[in-house]
């Protein structure tokens, strides 16, 4: 901010130039009131070296965006003086005549001339809305700012990865003014939240500065390979990319190694990265295989012999191919800190009902839970209640949240993958999971879960051959387990994707706890005899007295949790990948973008299935209705008995059911003449189909043209259409 001496010197100028009047902004003409903020912010030296950006009246303009879907208007901004102002040889300025981009703007602005409730909300709305389009779409950004003004009411915004933040509310007091513009005029880029060490090329193309010890290294983006959207500011807003490295950051700087996948993200300030954790992994399977196997857990001694040959220092540790290979990797910014007298705000995208405070200043409350898609440990709060809360309904009650801090992270791997929604084959499916078990297993004996495995982040590489090798990605999430003694207890919050999260954590609540079944029994709640009753009666009066069980606690992610996202990943290439209408229909029912099960979810994994999947399988795959309900039943009841009898924490009770479904893999995958080949797509480009097939078209089932992997998004299709194709 400029010092006070400097602030009193600039507003003599603007008395001396007659720029600085007073004027009643709520009844003047909206065309007079832009004209006033011109006029009070043109430069009086074009060529001042340090002079950042320009105040610049838009007049309701679309912001261009680099990637579709987004067609935000704003008032005003500030640009960069090279879009201002010719630069020596030009004879236009950078963009000139050309519509404005998304990152071309520092400071989005919005006004309205009215200070009504409905037009302050309105305000608000707009100037997050393009904030949310900027920060998603320029990947430079580590924060960005907004301003708001109704009539002569003033507002400065702050959007940033950990938390946003908005000011009190300011009269056009000239000093004031005067502070706050100049500040903005006169930053360096970086001070206005662009990220030094992203070069921007084009639309597409951006080269990241690695710094390393005794230098820096450079890698050019070609293409994403993966993206996250959010509808909020903050979260971990990863992106991975194919790059290439190279000399420079200059566009054509000369490539020294080609497809790299460099991955960009934002982690919690107190969460290890991902190189740390992967470390702590192998050091912890080296542990294990080094070392006698435990005199309490004879049972693991089979797995430990089986995998022996892969943890073999002689052999170069052969186990780290299920992994990514890091070549380099950097911890960069961190986000602001809150202000010390900052207060939690909430209501600012409602407008207030006829009782409510339309002072202008926003409700206070206190704090709001996180959530996220990849929920885990992201801090995403949006700013306010979904807009579409109707005015006037009972207010939710505020959970209590904390905002921490966030720090970038990025790390480049050596190889270029294919994520597990991509693969083109169900026997490269059945492969590639196959040996995601052997990872699991090396995980499970090192006492580690993954907790996030879905089509993303379980990757196949190809190499130079011609087979698949599983490799699992995305570890920020993994820890170990069983939690340390004398450690309390959390619960996990909803970690993963939701296709293919386990039931107990997606619901989350223990399935034991809440099954009509009897301890240690499988008979249901209809069957049960006076002897029954009174036997549940005493359990549950002495229960108090018992000593305290993991299920009396919060869903903690456990080893099964991990085999569980296998079963559901083999489930939905089955009925989504698959190209067939009835397995399309059925698909809708259980995998949906929420994190909340459906009834149909939950009763896939708790009741049988494989009537179900007969019914709506595509033919040529019919045999996996029986392994699909085999590996359920399994895995349901391993489940169920081991939280019976209060085993959670117990590593030797999970073995078993780690062992058959290896075998179950095994047998599948030898048994794969008739199904190998069997073509996958996904629903969306099969609803396509089937479309273009009822206006005339001729595309049909196994159709080259399917799209692969992509991620379903379509309505449910009508009950006779489903039933026609089920009687064909």
């Amino acid at each position: 901010m400029p010092e006070e001496e400097v602030v009193q010197a600039c507003l003599g100028c603007l008395r001396e130039r007659g720029i600085l009047r007073i004027f009643n902004a709520g009844t003047e003409q909206e065309e007079s009131f832009c004209e006033g903020f011109v006029d009070l912010h043109k430069p009086g030296k074009t060529t001042e070296d340090k002079l950042f950006s320009i105040w610049t009246v838009l007049r309701r303009i679309e912001i261009a965006s680099d990637v579709g879907g987004s067609t935000n208007r704003i008032d005003a901004c500030f640009l960069p003086v090279e879009f201002r102002v010719p630069q020596p040889g030009q004879t236009k300025a950078i963009g000139q005549g050309d519509q404005l981009n998304t990152a071309d703007i520092p400071v989005a602005c919005t006004w309205k001339p009215s200070k009504s409730p409905a037009s302050r909300q309105q305000n608000n709305l707009e100037v997050v809305s393009a904030n949310v389009q900027i920060m998603n779409t320029d990947v430079r950004r580590m924060f960005s700012f907004g301003m708001t003004i109704e009539a002569d009411e003033l507002r400065l915004w702050y959007f940033g990865r950990s938390h946003s933040a908005i000011s009190e509310i300011v009269n056009f007091e000239p000093a004031w003014l005067v502070k706050a513009f100049t500040a903005f005029m006169f930053a360096t880029k970086e001070e206005m939240g662009y990220d030094p060490n992203i070069t921007r090329h084009d639309a597409h193309t951006f080269t990241y500065r690695i710094p390393v010890a005794g230098g820096a290294r450079f890698f050019r983006t070609k293409k994403v390979i993966s993206e996250y959207r959010s509808n909020n500011v903050t979260g971990r807003m990863a992106r991975v990319w194919l790059v290439d490295e190279v000399e420079s950051s200059t566009k054509k700087a000369i490539v020294k190694e080609y497809d790299r996948v460099l991955k960009d993200v934002w982690l919690e300030d107190s969460a290890r990265t991902e190189k740390q954790i992967q470390n702590a992994i192998f050091e912890d399977i080296e542990k294990f295989w080094s070392s006698p196997t435990p005199s309490s857990e004879p049972i693991l001694q089979p797995i430990k012999d089986r995998h022996a040959h892969l943890v073999n220092k002689d052999t170069g540790y052969q186990y780290r191919k299920y992994f990514m290979d890091i070549d380099v990797d950097y911890v960069g910014e961190k986000t602001k800190p809150l202000a010390a007298s900052g207060k939690e705000c909430r209501g600012l995208l409602i407008e207030p009902g006829p009782s409510e405070n339309h002072s202008g200043t926003p409700p206070m409350s206190g704090t709001k839970p996180a959530g996220s898609r990849r929920t885990g440990t992201d801090s995403r709060d949006p700013c306010g209640p979904d807009r579409s809360f109707p005015t006037g309904a009972p207010p939710v009650q505020p959970l209590k949240r904390t905002y921490s801090l966030k720090k970038q992270y990025r790390v480049v791997f050596k190889e270029e993958c294919v994520p597990f929604g991509e693969l083109k084959t169900l026997g490269e499916v059945v492969n590639v999971l196959r040996q995601t078990l052997v990872a699991l297993q090396l995980l499970f004996c090192a006492g580690w879960v993954h907790r996030d495995l879905s089509c993303g982040n379980l990757l196949a590489y190809q190499g130079q051959g011609s087979t698949w090798q599983a490799k699992l990605s995305d570890l920020e999430y993994a820890k170990k387990f069983p939690p340390d003694e004398g450690v309390e207890r959390s619960g996990d919050p909803k970690t993963g994707t939701p296709y293919f999260m386990a039931l107990e954590i997606l619901r989350p609540v223990y399935l034991a706890s809440t099954l009509s079944v009897l301890p240690n029994s499988d008979k249901p709640v209809e069957e049960h005899t006076r002897d029954d009753v009174r036997a549940i009666y005493l359990r549950n009066k002495h229960k108090e007295t018992e000593a305290k069980s993991p299920m009396d606690g919060p869903v903690v992610y456990n080893y099964q949790h991990d085999l569980e996202s296998v079963w559901w990943l083999l489930l939905w290439t089955l009925v989504d990948r698959i190209p067939h209408w009835a397995s399309c229909v059925y698909s809708q029912g259980i995998f949906q973008n929420s994190m909340v099960p459906s009834l149909k979810r939950y009763q896939a994994f708790t009741a049988p299935i494989e009537h179900d999947l007969r019914m709506n399988l595509k033919p040529s795959v019919s045999d996996f209705a029986a392994h699909m309900e085999q590996m359920r039943e399994l895995l349901f009841n391993a489940c169920i008995l081991r939280e019976q009898k209060n085993r959670l924490d117990d590593r030797n009770s999970y073995v078993a059911i780690h062992e058959n479904m290896y075998e179950l893999f095994r047998l599948i995958h030898e048994d794969n003449t008739t199904w190998a080949d069997e073509p996958l797509g996904s629903r969306r480009s099969y609803e396509q189909m089937q479309l273009n097939q009822n206006a005339g078209g001729e595309a049909g089932e196994g159709s080259s043209a399917l799209d692969r992997g992509k991620r379903p998004g379509s309505t449910i299709p009508s009950s006779s259409a489903s039933k026609r194709q089920r009687t064909s």
